[in-house]
């Protein structure tokens, strides 16, 4: 009875040390798992300010486009103001002047589509940089609150170790009084039983003892077997005291154990968030790079086809009756009436096959390309003879631009989904229509290459706002 009291304490003290070197090491585990996410978290907001970076630097080439802007505004300005000095020579030294007028007002014109068309460019990298602003302020947000997580978590590890250490200090304190109390008692039930047999042996040996002596020695007897049951009894009681106490000490334990399970399994999840952060960073980067290179490889094929078509049509490029012109997103061949239609109709000439011919053969492998072909007219009404099939220009501007679109998608083999067609009737004219010439310059076709993506930013801006 005494060697399995004796086990117990032994028992409780390996159980306790395996216990507190299990959860020693995994808080040890938990901390380095720590510094190695702190660590990945600083190389992602290394990868964030690179992006940062990326973003002052497109900022430093809108200050340059302002720059360009405001430097033609000035040349506008100066333009204008020349104008104004030449119609003052105008009155005095004739129709000469008149002509000279007329062509700046020409390169006028030039220069205020350019500064429309910088203006829109400016506006779309705008946005862009603003919409690459805000996911990189969210990326520094979700950073942010994953530091605070992890920061809490660590504070929350700390706390519990302390608490595990100072109540298994408390659990060994405890059990190392209440087997000092049960061995006490148990050299006491040693004692107790020496004196039984000693009492025994002697009344063994005196059985010739009185009556009276053995009646003393029956009730002493008594009363030591008496005093052994309460002392039995009080074991007991510290044996159940002992159990109970063993009994909560597992719970706390079990208790300990499960929220740093759950401590682990946030850590493991805030290793997954920081990884999907780590990746829509690389994504966006990647994303950036590809969208840069694919600008520059768009550029470059713009000029090439700019360059192929001012070569294919040079001779009619030195005529004047044909425009090319080539934007940063953009490419516009401006082609005049005379070239494509007699005037009234929308039947296109020979020679105007042939021009759509050569510029088809070219812009025909543009699939990235939207190509919308414009039909202007001047002011002038439709007459009486023709009215009865085009009611108005828009009609007349519209059938002219229909025929070059069914040519390109016929002949040169154009996708019908890249064509696209507008009537911009009398609307859009690029010199005023106070005399012939200038009626016959807005009297024109116009070939528009523009990027699919902008007529997507389109749609998404009105799907937004429906």
């Amino acid at each position: 009875m005494r060697e399995k009291y004796s086990l117990i304490p032994v028992f409780f003290s390996c159980f306790i040390l395996v216990v507190t070197s299990a959860m020693a090491g995994g808080v040890k585990q938990l901390r380095e798992e720590n510094k190695a996410l702190k660590s990945q978290l600083q190389s992602a907001v290394s990868r964030i300010s690179d992006t940062e970076s990326r973003i002052v630097n497109l900022q430093a080439e809108l200050d340059v486009n302002d720059q360009e802007l405001k430097e033609m505004r000035s040349d506008l300005d100066a333009l204008e103001v020349e104008l104004k000095e030449l119609e003052e020579l105008l009155r005095t030294e004739g129709s000469e002047l008149l002509k000279e007028v007329m062509s700046l007002q020409e390169k006028k014109a030039i220069l205020d589509d350019q500064v429309e068309s910088l203006e829109n460019d400016l506006a779309i990298t705008n946005r862009q940089v603003e919409e690459l602003n805000l996911l990189v302020a969210d990326y520094q947000e979700q950073l942010k609150e994953s530091n605070d997580e992890i920061s809490v978590l660590e504070r929350s590890v700390d706390d519990l170790r302390s608490s595990h250490s100072a109540q298994g200090i408390e659990h060994t304190k405890q059990i190392e009084r209440l087997n000092a109390e049960k061995q006490h008692l148990e050299d006491e039930i040693s004692r107790l039983e020496k004196n039984v047999e000693e009492l025994r042996s002697t009344l063994t040996e005196q059985g010739s003892t009185s009556s009276r002596q053995i009646s003393e020695l029956n009730a002493r007897n008594d009363e030591l077997v008496a005093e052994l049951y309460d002392l039995t009894n009080a074991l007991s009681a510290l044996q159940n005291t002992l159990d109970a106490r063993d009994a909560e000490y597992s719970e706390k334990l079990a208790s300990l154990s499960s929220e740093n399970e759950n401590l682990e399994k946030r850590l493991t999840q805030l290793n997954s968030e920081k990884k999907n952060l780590e990746k829509q960073t690389a994504g966006l980067k990647k994303e950036l790079d590809m969208k840069l290179k694919a600008e520059e490889a768009d550029k470059e094929k713009m000029k090439k086809t700019y360059d192929q078509l001012v070569s294919s049509l040079r001779k009619e490029v030195g005529e004047k009756t044909i425009e090319v012109q080539n934007y940063e997103n953009a490419l516009t061949i401006n082609i005049l009436e005379k070239i494509f239609f007699d005037s009234g109709k929308a039947v296109i000439k020979p020679e105007g096959l042939d021009v759509l011919r050569r510029v088809g053969d070219i812009i025909k492998n543009l699939h990235e390309k939207v190509i919308r072909i414009e039909g202007h007219t001047d002011d002038v009404p439709i007459g009486p003879k023709l009215v009865s099939v085009y009611p108005n220009n828009w009609e007349l501007g519209a059938a002219r631009a229909s025929n070059v679109a069914e040519y390109f998608r016929t002949k040169s083999g154009i996708k019908p989904e890249n064509l696209m067609v507008v009537s911009y009737s009398m609307y859009k004219p690029v010199v005023p229509n106070t005399s012939e010439q200038n009626r016959a310059r807005n009297r024109r076709i116009e070939i528009v290459l523009q990027d699919k993506s902008y007529y997507e930013m389109i749609r998404a801006v009105e799907s937004k706002g429906s």
